[in-house]
């Protein structure tokens, strides 16, 4: 059935331009988003809650949101699933924060500077 695979009506969508134009979009938030955590990183050092991996899951974290934000903000059709997708995105990320860097064990094979830093950011009121 290859009327299946038509770019949509008036040729409007799933075309090279409307992709092109949706990839650009998003290396534009991106470099938005890790500007600005990257122009708060001095104000981090200066409290004394910034390092390397602060910053890092920081900015992760923004990404992750900023995605979750995205995905809610240009579906057209909410149902189950895409609300379903969404929850799950940003429930599996806390799990992730909770587990990989907060489990001594793991951390300590994969990153052990990583250690305790989620945390240490949602303790710090000089963080936020």
């Amino acid at each position: 059935h290859p009327q299946l695979y038509a770019v949509g009506m008036n040729s409007q969508e799933l075309n090279t331009q409307k992709t092109l134009q949706t990839f650009l979009a998003a290396v534009f938030h991106a470099a938005i988003i890790v500007g600005v955590t990257w122009m708060a990183y001095p104000g981090m050092d200066v409290w004394g809650v910034g390092d390397y991996y602060t910053f890092g899951s920081a900015v992760y974290t923004c990404l992750i949101l900023h995605l979750a934000y995205r995905v809610a903000f240009l579906t057209c059709s909410h149902n189950k699933y895409t609300l379903g997708a969404i929850v799950f995105t940003i429930s599996a990320y806390i799990f992730f924060l909770l587990v990989y860097p907060c489990v001594q064990f793991i951390a300590n094979i994969f990153e052990p500077n990583m250690y305790m830093v989620p945390v240490y950011m949602v303790g710090n009121a000089n963080f936020w």
